[in-house]
């Protein structure tokens, strides 16, 4: 989904009939989070991230574990990708993905015998870094376009 819109966002940049003197951009400009496609991504991404991490502590007991690392694994590729775009310019935003990253590389090992210490040592690295209320207000600052 991604890959797709960020196809379209810069096939459209391409097409477009700008002066010589607009159609360079300058690397602060490209590199701004704030382009409405890596705000989508971004804010599709975040959305997705909560609810998983909201999630984890009740239904990864009662859940498979597969289900949870599959997800996460998905959202892993997609932060990846994020921290290598012009969106993580922003160095609060780059933190932010920089911790997913590794929240969601922990989930994504989790494993079906995964124990009670696991999943509360994931819950207390989410508490500790106040993961899902900066998410939160990433979300709030994507959709005002700080």
């Amino acid at each position: 989904m991604m890959g797709i819109g960020l196809g379209r966002f810069t096939m459209n940049r391409a097409t477009t009939t700008e002066p010589t003197v607009t159609a360079q951009a300058t690397p602060v400009e490209t590199a701004t989070p704030s382009s409405n496609a890596y705000d989508k991504v971004a804010s599709e991404l975040l959305g997705r991230t909560v609810v998983l991490l909201t999630s984890l502590p009740s239904e990864a007991r009662n859940s498979s574990g597969e289900r949870f690392s599959n997800q996460a694994t998905e959202l892993l590729t997609s932060t990846r990708l994020l921290l290598d775009s012009p969106a993580a310019s922003d160095a609060r935003f780059k933190d932010l993905l920089e911790d997913l990253e590794l929240v969601l590389a922990q989930i994504a090992m989790l494993q079906s015998g995964r124990t009670r210490q696991e999943i509360d040592l994931i819950t207390d690295a989410l508490e500790e870094r106040d993961v899902v209320p900066r998410i939160q207000s990433a979300v709030a600052r994507l959709a005002r376009g700080d």
